[in-house]
């Protein structure tokens, strides 16, 4: 397995490469190329450089709560570990990928990445670490637009941007000082030096040095794929104009960025609102007074790298020279554009508000409809008890006063799917007393077979993966019902330990996962998809309600690469032996379509 290891930097397009790597996770699994999820992170390695990273970065960004949520609870070192072997045990691609911009801020020094090289190199066999890197005045210039519009920007907010006040704006838990993060040779010389220079690959982030001058497309090239070939996706990288820096640095004065020693939330959904809802009117951003003075100051670094991993013997790293002072033209903040920005903040607090308040409104919505389903549910059943003890006219009465009853679809759902379904009493009781009106619908939306498809019609599978993943009379009905169809047919049943359905079907083999909410992560903790892909030819999940609720099941069986997966509804219990079906799920990853 080789690794590509995608670390950033800071400002080079890592957000829109990674949401076109993960939207287009699939397709690049049929090409050969894994995107993991690792510790609950897809892609991105995040909760794993938390526990093997830098002990001082990883309190810094604990205390900052970027990066780490507050009173998150951190893995071990150990954990970490496990969760990578099984991870990468998993994988049948011939490469995979990590992406975080994040790796160099949590292994900063050279014994850092000597420690995540230990981990990672226990799975692969080839590492190649891929960096981008932007001309550091232009990245300098878009990071204290995105640190400030964060509250994380360190300056006097009476002092506007200047290359000259860089050193000590800002910082992510460094020791030293924080102009590292433009000393691009230390930078690739702390990788280089533990993955060799030949399996550090150096990408300058300039439009004129990317394939089609374009992160993703650069990217994919590695690999040989076109971007042409995958699904496409917006642009994820968006920034402020220049007057809403400085609307923003105004701003602080007023509204501290930080309350208590923590982020300050007011601030934090004013500079969010700011980057994601209110267009910018100027294309200017930063003053460039200073820039070729501060890019010069790393052209020494810069050189380095060319001569490094370029093979320039001419030193250049970047083609595209620094920006001309700006300042003479530079329009300024006025009252005037000041108020406009005002405006468009209020206009879009109040949808915001507006938003909220129909969220809660539907919230509300759902409760109240959700109450008088359990109102009328219990009538209904006083009325089947009543029923059921001769008393017929009593119930009709309690029938006749459950409001619009023919048109209660989440009520028939109830009656059947809580209360029907607890044992074979209740299930009789149903079945003799319940009226046609409040009889649950047995109608089957999006199927592949038609409802009236015998069960039996399926080609007879060599093996079958069943979950117990319903009320205990679905699964013995469909496992009684599954093995009356194929005598003899091999089957794994996946069981919760303790199960009341561990019992019976001793032809079935076992595969025990723990009594908690399944999960396809839990599942494949215990058991490797190596070893259980292509076993199957059928995967059956009986459910009791809405497909959607059972994604995670289907999440397996498409990792599994079952090529055939069905669903059997709790309603197949109301048709005739002959009758039962299953319905065939066209799959997404982890989800019916």
């Amino acid at each position: 397995m080789k690794l590509h290891l995608h670390i950033g930097t800071f400002k080079t397009g890592s957000t829109t490469l990674q949401h076109f790597l993960l939207h287009n996770a699939k397709e690049l699994s049929e090409r050969g190329v894994a995107i993991p999820s690792l510790m609950g992170n897809a892609l991105m390695p995040i909760r794993f450089s938390t526990a093997v990273g830098n002990p001082q970065v990883v309190e810094f960004h604990k205390q900052s709560q970027t990066h780490i949520a507050k009173g998150a609870t951190l893995p071990s070192a150990e954990e970490a570990q496990k969760a990578l072997q099984k991870t990468f045990n998993n994988l049948r691609e011939d490469a995979c990928i990590l992406s975080w911009e994040g790796l160099p801020l949590f292994f900063p020094e050279k014994e850092d990445v000597e420690r995540l090289a230990d981990q990672l190199g226990t799975v692969c066999d080839k590492i190649q670490i891929v960096i981008y890197l932007r001309r550091q005045d232009s990245l300098y210039a878009s990071l204290y637009g995105e640190l400030i519009y964060q509250g994380r920007f360190f300056n006097d907010p009476d002092a506007p941007f200047s290359y000259e006040s860089a050193e000590g704006a800002f910082g992510f838990g460094e020791s030293g000082s924080n102009m590292r993060w433009f000393d691009y040779a230390g930078l690739t010389k702390t990788w280089a030096d533990v993955f060799g220079a030949e399996n550090v690959l150096v990408r300058p982030f300039e439009k004129q040095q990317l394939v089609n001058a374009d992160i993703v497309s650069d990217f994919l090239s590695i690999f040989g794929l076109d971007k042409e070939d995958f699904d496409p996706i917006p642009d994820k990288n968006k920034s402020i104009d220049r007057f809403q820096m400085e609307f923003l640095r105004h701003m602080l004065r007023h509204l501290p960025s930080h309350v208590r020693g923590e982020l300050n939330p007011a601030f934090l959904h004013l500079g969010r609102m700011m980057h994601n809802s209110i267009p910018p009117t100027t294309h200017y951003k930063t003053s460039t007074r200073g820039a070729r003075e501060f890019l010069q100051r790393f052209e020494a670094s810069n050189a380095y790298v060319a001569r490094t991993f370029l093979g320039r013997q001419d030193g250049r790293l970047f083609l595209d020279p620094a920006p001309a002072d700006n300042s003479a033209e530079l329009p300024d903040l006025t009252v005037e554009k000041a108020m406009e920005i005002t405006g468009q903040i209020w206009n879009e607090q109040w949808n915001h508000v507006g938003r909220i308040t129909n969220r809660d409104k539907e919230t509300i919505r759902k409760a109240e409809a959700h109450a008088a389903t359990l109102r009328d549910a219990g009538t209904a059943l006083l009325a089947l008890g009543l029923s059921a003890q001769g008393k017929p006219s009593a119930a009709k009465v309690l029938f006749a006063g459950i409001p619009n009853v023919e048109n209660r679809k989440e009520l028939r759902d109830h009656l059947f799917q809580t209360h029907a379904l607890q044992n074979p009493d209740t299930l009789a009781l149903y079945l003799a007393h319940c009226p046609p009106a409040l009889r649950t619908d047995t109608a089957r939306e999006n199927t592949v077979l038609p409802p009236e498809a015998p069960f039996a019609q399926q080609p007879r599978p060599a093996r079958v993966l069943v979950f117990r993943s319903a009320p205990p009379m679905v699964c013995i009905d469909l496992f009684a019902h599954l093995f009356r169809t194929w005598p003899g047919v091999q089957a794994d049943v996946v069981i919760q330990k303790g199960s009341t359905l561990d019992h019976g079907f001793p032809f079935a083999e076992r595969l025990y996962v723990e009594p908690a909410r399944f999960s396809a992560e839990s599942f494949f903790s215990t058991f490797s998809a190596e070893s259980l892909r292509t076993r199957y030819d059928l995967a059956i999940i009986p459910t009791n309600g809405e497909l959607a609720g059972y994604a995670p099941f289907f999440e397996v069986a498409s990792k599994l690469a079952c090529p055939t997966c069905a669903a059997y509804r709790s309603d197949n219990l109301l048709l005739p032996e002959a009758g039962k079906v299953l319905e065939l799920m066209p799959m997404t990853p982890g989800h019916p379509q």
